[in-house]
């Protein structure tokens, strides 16, 4: 499903990707994002560790195939997690078709919107793979923790709101060892990330970019999937059980215990402590999209505000639809009393003849506000206290006293 699409002017969410996570409930989602250079098997690398042979679009030729970023349509259960796992793929940096600003964008939005972030790649990690994550650098230039000036938006403050880094490295034919003895991918990764030489070379500025930015980091490796070059060419047109089916044993053996690592690190995703569900992911989008689109720099404690103004003015619309029914339920009873009275006095009276006392107004009034309040008391989001809650129980009042009216002026219909 595509999520967030680029028109040549604007970044713009889609309807039906809006639909897809606010149709998701309250369940908390981890979201599993994929980025690389372009036509580095992204797409293939996603289809595979979803097992799902029809999921992301593959090719075998030079030309991209994800535009923008796009979603898996469905959540993946995760026996005896309290959360689903959504996958999205991004489109591949440096392509011919983009931009260098749009690419930034592109990585800006992936990042903010995942919970784990894989960095796929072919081969070593090099100066080259390096000079190709180079956008990071400039990262914390491009996105603001809070407006007006108020935070800092350092590599140190802004790994807060980022995602789990998981470096993949594909076609990876090198022995994992150190002075002859044997080293985890892990290990490969910090050994990498380390300095070397002239501290301000590009090559170490992005080793700083990706080490303050990224304090959870982790490395895997894959090997050539193929022993023939024709194969690997064709290896993006098979159906994924055939392509698979023709690999190595030793890649296959690599992506199982990958699945297996990614199912253990993803975790919901959270900004200032609260789990994201699919509905305030959508909102969430929306608000960086209309950021870049706007000033050009999302601002992540403005987005947030948006979306707890979002979320709660729902949260609100489901208390008043709750007093409605329970006011409405009792003045049914009471109504239905001061009916059974009349017709002692008037035997042909019908109900909708029948108004309730005002004190059956108030009582009514009274109970289903009380409950009302105590529905968005449980749901609100926000802290206590903050003006975003409060903002949410101020409206609820407003609506309240409306809905009251409507009760009232219904009621004195029926006394004329």
């Amino acid at each position: 499903v595509p999520f967030i699409t680029w028109d040549g002017d604007r970044f713009q969410v889609e309807d039906r990707a809006k639909e897809l996570l606010r149709g998701l409930g309250g369940r908390p989602l981890a979201v599993v994002a994929v980025a690389g250079t372009y036509r580095t098997g992204k797409s293939f690398l996603l289809n595979a560790l979803m097992q799902r042979p029809g999921g992301f679009k593959v090719g075998g030729t030079v030309n991209a195939c994800t535009k923008g970023i796009w979603l898996w349509g469905k959540p993946l259960l995760v026996d005896g997690k309290e959360y689903d796992v959504l996958f999205m793929d991004s489109e591949g940096l440096s392509s011919t078709s983009r931009s260098e600003s749009e690419d930034m964008r592109i990585l800006a939005l992936t990042l903010l919107l995942s919970s784990l972030f894989i960095y796929n790649s072919l081969g070593l990690i090099d100066n080259m793979a390096l000079g190709q994550l180079g956008l990071v650098v400039r990262l914390t230039n491009h996105i603001k923790i809070a407006a007006h000036g108020e935070g800092s938006t350092s590599g140190a403050h802004l790994r807060e709101f980022l995602p789990s880094f998981l470096w993949v490295l594909r076609d990876f034919s090198k022995a994992l060892e150190r002075d002859g003895e044997p080293i985890t991918a892990q290990q490969y990764l910090e050994s990498a990330l380390e300095v070397k030489g002239k501290s301000s070379s590009d090559e170490n500025r992005i080793r700083k970019a990706l080490t303050d930015l990224f304090p959870t980091r982790d490395c895997a490796t894959l090997v050539v999937p193929m022993a023939e070059e024709s194969d690997l060419q064709q290896m993006g047109t098979l159906p994924l059980d055939e392509a698979l089916g023709r690999s190595r044993a030793e890649f296959r053996e690599q992506l199982a215990q990958l699945r297996k690592r990614l199912f253990l690190k993803a975790s919901p995703k959270r900004l200032f402590g609260k789990a994201l569900d699919g509905p305030m992911l959508a909102d969430l989008a929306e608000a960086y999209v209309e950021a870049i689109n706007g000033s050009g720099v999302p601002t992540i404690g403005t987005a947030w505000d948006r979306v707890l103004t979002s979320q709660n003015e729902q949260r609100v619309a489901e208390a008043v639809a709750a007093y409605r029914r329970e006011a409405r339920a009792a003045l049914a009873v009471a109504r239905a009393a001061a009916l059974e009275a009349a017709a002692t006095v008037v035997p042909d009276v019908t109900e909708d003849l029948v108004p309730c006392s005002a004190a059956d107004l108030v009582a009514a009034h009274r109970e289903a506000a009380r409950r009302a309040e105590e529905l968005l008391q449980q749901h609100a989001v926000g802290a206590a206290g903050t003006a975003t809650r409060a903002d949410a129980f101020r409206r609820l009042d407003a609506e309240l006293s409306r809905a009251r009216a409507e009760l009232e002026a219904e009621n004195e219909r029926l006394s004329r």
